[in-house]
């Protein structure tokens, strides 16, 4: 009975000290420098409820994306694979983003690049850079 009871608690302890360790939306983000978007052509990507819109988008080499959410949560965009980002590891913020800022990012490399949210990798997308 208190083996049984011992497990028990143990089972508790680990699942909570889980959700404290791998619960990252209540961090604060931290603020990223601007980058200067100033004659660059740019797109813009919403994070929201049914995931990015658009899910799928074309751009030319050279151009940026412009990250935000309508969901009033912590996002993080950023290329696959999950969790560790290495198909094009510039293309990450490393942070969090907050929700009332945008994260932009330029595209330099041809390619598909498939991303996800970080913090929800259920929401994908593609950013398609043709020349």
């Amino acid at each position: 009975m208190n083996n049984k009871i011992l497990i028990a608690v143990i089972i508790v302890l680990v699942i909570i000290g889980g959700f404290f360790l791998f619960n990252k939306e209540d961090e604060e983000p931290i603020v990223t420098e601007e980058i200067d978007l100033s004659g660059v052509v740019t797109h813009e990507v919403i994070l929201t409820a049914d995931g990015y819109i658009p899910e799928d988008i074309t751009i030319k080499k050279g151009e940026a994306v412009i990250f935000r959410t309508t969901e009033g949560n912590l996002f993080w965009p950023a290329s696959n694979i999950h969790p560790s980002h290495t198909i094009y590891p510039e293309f990450d913020p490393k942070i969090p983003v907050s929700p009332d800022e945008t994260w932009a990012f330029v595209f330099d490399e041809l390619g598909a690049w498939k991303y996800h949210d970080h913090l929800n990798p259920i929401y994908r997308g593609v950013i398609n850079v043709v020349e």
